[in-house]
């Protein structure tokens, strides 16, 4: 099987939202990284079905 090439990336945000995010995290059983994996996931199909990427 084939390893998929990833890319690692950091941000700044604001410390009060991000730890009642984290907060949101926990109670939901997902962990930040899956989370926002799914968000760029999401808005790169929505972006292709709309043709705006291919």
């Amino acid at each position: 099987m084939e390893a998929k090439k990833r890319r690692q990336v950091s941000f700044n945000t604001d410390d009060e939202i991000y730890t009642a995010y984290k907060k949101l995290m926990v109670l939901e059983g997902r962990t930040p990284t899956g989370d926002l994996n799914r968000y760029i996931r999401q808005r790169v199909e929505k972006a292709r079905q709309e043709g705006l990427l291919q």
